[in-house]
């Protein structure tokens, strides 16, 4: 029996990023997500130490770009503690799920994601790995014999 507490209840899923350029994968696999989710909502947050360089605002337009495409709305905060502020928007604008990209092979899964568990223990967190890009060098020729 489905309870209409449970029926009413709106997840909101929070992707959060780096300001590289590359990061936009984790903006597009949480849109992904998020639309799955029918009733669901979805914010981008990218917490920074200092203010932005000149390549970083460039990946902020960018990913920017990505998150519009996803409907999602995109905070850019600075602050010294990015757990700490992320905790904070979580609360604020009560997420349920929080999207980031997982670490690469054989890495712990970080000391951000690590805190956000301690911290937010009731808050799904969901990792998403890297795609993998494959370079050639030439074309490849298939023969079908």
């Amino acid at each position: 029996m489905v309870r209409l507490t449970d029926m009413s209840r709106k997840n909101s899923y929070l992707a959060c990023v780096s300001l590289r350029y590359d990061s936009d994968y984790i903006i597009r696999t949480a849109g992904c997500i998020a639309e799955d989710d029918g009733r669901a909502r979805m914010s981008v947050i990218s917490i920074l130490p200092d203010m932005p360089d000149s390549g970083q605002l460039e990946a902020m337009e960018h990913l920017r770009d990505i998150s519009r495409q996803c409907d999602a709305p995109m905070t850019i905060l600075c602050n010294q503690s990015p757990v700490l502020a992320t905790v904070d928007y979580i609360r604020r604008h009560k997420i349920t799920h929080v999207i980031a990209g997982m670490p690469s092979s054989g890495e712990s899964e970080g000391d951000f994601v690590s805190l956000l568990r301690a911290v937010m223990p009731k808050v799904n967190i969901i990792l998403i790995p890297k795609p993998v890009s494959v370079a050639m060098d030439s074309p490849v020729h298939a023969s079908f014999d």
